[in-house]
């Protein structure tokens, strides 16, 4: 996967558009994986009334899910609509931005720059659309953390 991205995403779209029903039980399988883990390990935060702090949340698995089954921006946006139903929304949400040079380097784990390019476009997209606060993660630590910190010493 990591030397052939290009085929290896084009192949997976090509398999995703030909088999409705595996991407609808591919769909189904990562809802109840995210909700279940979402319910045991932060529902009791939740119920604290403690701020929480939670890395990508359901915009990363809208996000995932609409890259693999070849979503519409408009078609990700609802996916998010949706889940926002079914999950805790968010009071505040911060989005770190950092080029996808500066992120494949720290990102030891990403097969590929286009991932990183093909899905910070979508974050960024998203980020404008439902208003999130954008950070200029290229920073140090030290400047992004206290930036994220002045911002949620405002929020509920």
């Amino acid at each position: 996967m990591h030397s052939e991205y290009e085929d290896y995403t084009e192949l997976r779209k090509e398999k995703a558009s030909r088999f409705k029903l595996l991407r609808k039980i591919y769909y189904s399988i990562m809802f109840i994986d995210y909700f279940l883990l979402v319910y045991t390990k932060l529902l009791p935060l939740f119920l604290s009334q403690r701020k929480i702090v939670c890395d990508r949340y359901i915009y990363d698995l809208a996000v995932n899910l609409g890259e693999i089954l070849q979503y519409t921006f408009e078609q990700k946006l609802k996916l998010i609509v949706r889940l926002e139903r079914f999950f805790p929304k968010p009071d505040h949400v911060i989005l770190l931005d950092v080029d996808e040079k500066t992120a494949f380097i720290r990102k030891i784990d990403t097969p590929h720059i286009n991932y990183l390019i093909d899905h910070r476009n979508v974050y960024l997209d998203i980020a404008k659309k439902l208003e999130f606060t954008i950070i200029d993660a290229s920073k140090s630590r030290e400047i992004v953390l206290n930036e994220a910190k002045s911002i949620l010493a405002f929020t509920k």
